[in-house]
């Protein structure tokens, strides 16, 4: 999945190990307005985090040795050129469970 584009809201499944970490390094190649914010969900519990910069790293708890369900909703979102029709919200260049 690195690499990805994400749409505003992505979920999927990641290994945690013995840290209980879960790492997200996201990109986002436009303008940062104020107020963007993205939710990372870990197992249902809520993470909110504003983006300030272009590149961006969270750090989450997460249960270790253990499958986590994540979601991520962001608010903000832009149509991709033609012909492509997806609605993408940032790039996830990093994703580790630890």
């Amino acid at each position: 999945m690195p690499g990805s584009w994400l749409e505003p809201v992505s979920e999927f499944r990641l290994t945690v190990g013995e840290r209980s970490l879960i790492k997200l390094n996201g990109w986002y190649p436009y303008e940062i307005t104020p107020g963007m914010t993205e939710r990372v969900y870990v197992n249902g519990g809520e993470y909110p985090f504003t983006v300030g910069e272009s590149a961006f790293e969270l750090t989450l708890p997460a249960p270790p040795s253990q499958v986590a369900a994540i979601r991520i909703e962001n608010d903000f979102s832009f149509q991709a050129p033609p012909p492509d029709t997806w609605i993408l919200s940032f790039i996830l260049n990093g994703l580790d469970g630890e």
